[in-house]
């Protein structure tokens, strides 16, 4: 064992298994980064890591817009590569959107890693592989959501827990709880979901020593500390920073970024304290729905995403864990399989109880599906060349893989029609090839005991096919993500159809662009172009224009205050304010600064401006509800005498 080279794989590396790797790599990239400056951006965020790449203390706090008035919703970690990259290239939809597929490619080559390590180069390679193929992988490289950071870390994590159950050393658990603590500046409570994982693995791979349970025991107490004190640090260091020195912390009603990260973001997705209205929003109600029901994963807007391989995954699950296995490492691939699958069952739990605001969400169940499908595949190939009845596993699973391909594919008669007849060609022809090479195989090996008959050939060229049909159909649909979706709207990234007509969005965001048009035309050395809600202010922020947000991404935050507005008007660095929002579902409540405007300041005649309200009907979603939302705009001129 190499128990000082923790990226050295205790198998054997096969001549091909580099090549392999690399050409699945370089395949990666190339899909992942094709046309990357033509897939859009999404303003709230893209104006924060504009702002974000112009000071340093905008940075640190994750500022909205330049002037540091508000934070985002979430933690910055989410955006500092992004921020970086800016930095360091100017502002392009491309510099913003390169980290998300550096990230995504990391990601496939830590899996290959972490699965091959303990299962082998083909394993290693077949995790990859599935990985790079998960249509809902390859919507989120490209798209501005910190998903494939959060799964990256995470990925990096696991390969730190590994080292840890092999070798029981401390440093190697706490590494892992950094990671995690990492990951929690991306996705705040999200990436807690895998501690009962890691926690559960580890202590499983301590085997019936009760010395060395009550040690590990005691190991994993200090990496929770070690987990909660980095993903503590941003919080710490906004909670010892004066409010007046800070930006108001965007998802709390106090300034408080406990409340933006526990309640608004954490209690929040399960209706608890949801004084914000997160579940409420335009985005939510075009995502996935709500999610709180247990066929969550296994409805059209998720399981074509990352549910193609659900049957292989669990029977890699429960082969993981249930066979036995001679090899030294056996011990740690059960720990690894019960890993996976407690990571599994966390995210299951809490996509079925919880608020699911948007189905790329559920990319988390991408690791575990892979690694655990690789794992299966490799089991039973092993035992497919042995005697016994577990040599009809493989075929038997490759069957029940094509009968669930071909009914997720066949959910979608408009959407690749040919799929899924291709699917149960390819299935049955592997099946076929595998019963039929593996009686052919038996009775040639009877005839010439240890010789290396010719169908040997035909056994490889089933297992290929096999391979072929589970890995077609999700590849099928990640291939739609190469090119830029013209139907595709940057809050909802996703592969296969879309049903939301970005045109609406067009004509909304063109009438938004006339508004600011006009702004600009009578602009007279204001300091911010207008003031508006933070949702209306980041169109214009991601363009370079200096705006003032007020009201966070709710619209109804007290922030920034009445006399702060009412000082800028007075210093003429302020003249023009929009109030009013974009709607779907409940009304939420305004904020103060709206009720002073219009007492202060003079409505302009919308057809000045081409404003007033609007409200688009979009078809029914796939959990079938149609969706209204209203463009309300209006426009006040603040200075004296209008």
């Amino acid at each position: 064992m190499s128990g000082s080279r923790p990226w050295r794989a205790l198998i054997g590396n096969p001549w091909w298994e580099r090549p392999a790797l690399l050409v699945l790599v370089l395949a990666t990239a190339l899909g992942y980064g094709w046309e990357l400056d033509r897939n859009q951006l999404l303003n709230y965020y893209s104006a924060a890591v504009r702002s974000m790449s112009q000071s340093w203390t905008t940075f640190v706090f994750g500022a909205q817009d330049p002037s540091g008035t508000l934070t985002l919703d979430k933690l910055p970690g989410s955006f500092w590569l992004e921020a970086l990259s800016v930095r360091a290239f100017g502002f392009h939809n491309w510099s913003v959107l390169l980290p998300h597929v550096a990230e995504a490619v990391l990601a496939v080559i830590v899996l290959h890693r972490v699965t091959r390590r303990w299962w082998g180069p083909v394993a290693g390679i077949l995790a990859a592989a599935a990985l790079a193929v998960t249509p809902m992988v390859g919507a989120l490289a490209k798209a501005e959501i910190a998903d494939m950071l959060l799964m990256l870390l995470l990925l990096l994590a696991v390969a730190a827990w590994q080292r840890s159950v092999e070798t029981g050393r401390l440093r190697w658990l706490l590494l892992s709880g950094v990671w995690v603590g990492f990951a929690f500046h991306v996705k705040m409570v999200q990436a807690w979901a895998v501690l009962p994982a890691l926690g559960v693995g580890y202590l499983v791979a301590a085997g019936r020593n009760p010395a060395v349970l009550w040690r590990r025991a005691g190991q994993l107490l200090l990496a929770g500390v070690t987990t909660l004190a980095v993903s503590s640090l941003w919080i710490v260091l906004v909670l010892l920073t004066p409010a007046s020195a800070r930006p108001y912390v965007d998802g709390s009603m106090d300034n408080s970024p406990i409340s933006m990260v526990f309640g608004y973001n954490a209690l929040g997705r399960f209706g608890v304290g949801d004084d914000l209205g997160m579940g409420g929003g335009l985005g939510a109600q075009i995502g996935s729905g709500t999610g709180t029901h247990w066929l969550y994963l296994l409805s059209d807007q998720v399981a074509p995403q990352v549910g193609w391989l659900y049957p292989l995954a669990l029977a890699g699950l429960l082969l993981g864990i249930a066979w036995p296995d001679p090899a030294p490492r056996a011990a740690w691939a059960r720990a690894g399989c019960v890993m996976w699958g407690v990571w599994l069952l966390a995210h299951v739990v809490a996509f079925s109880l919880g608020h699911v605001a948007h189905s790329f969400y559920v990319a988390a169940l991408a690791p575990p599906v892979a690694a655990l499908a690789a794992t299966a595949l490799t089991t039973m190939w092993s035992a497919y060349r042995q005697e016994g009845w577990r040599k009809w596993l493989l075929p038997l699973m490759i069957a029940v893989s094509t009968v669930w391909s071909a009914y997720l594919a066949s959910r979608f008669p408009g959407f690749l029609p040919w799929l899924a007849p291709s699917v149960v060609v390819t299935g049955s022809l592997a099946v076929v090839v595998l019963v039929i090479g593996r009686i052919v195989s038996a009775r040639a090996s009877e005839r010439s005991p240890g010789a290396r008959p010719w169908t040997t050939h035909v056994l490889a060229a089933g297992g290929f096919l096999g391979v072929v049909t589970v890995l077609l159909a999700p590849s099928a649909w990640a291939a739609t993500t190469v090119v830029p979706n013209p139907d595709a709207v940057s809050f909802d990234p996703a592969a296969g159809p879309r049903k939301i007509p970005a045109a609406e969005f067009d004509k909304s965001a063109r009438r938004n662009q006339k508004t600011f048009d006009y702004l600009r035309s009578r602009r007279q050395g204001e300091k911010y172009l207008f003031a508006a809600s933070s949702m209306i202010a980041a169109s214009a922020t991601a363009a370079g224009e200096s705006v003032l947000p007020f009201g966070g991404f709710s619209g109804s935050l007290p922030a920034p205050s009445v006399d702060h507005v009412a000082d800028l008007v007075s210093r003429r660095e302020l003249r023009y304010v929009i109030l009013g929002n974009i709607l779907s579902g409940r009304k939420r409540p305004e904020p103060p600064v709206a009720g002073w405007v219009r007492l202060n300041c003079s409505q302009v005649d919308p057809k000045e401006y081409g404003g007033g309200g609007r409200t688009v009907t979009l078809p029914p979603t796939d959990s079938g509800r149609p969706i209204s939302f209203r463009y309300d705009l209006q426009l006040y001129d603040c200075r004296p005498g209008g």
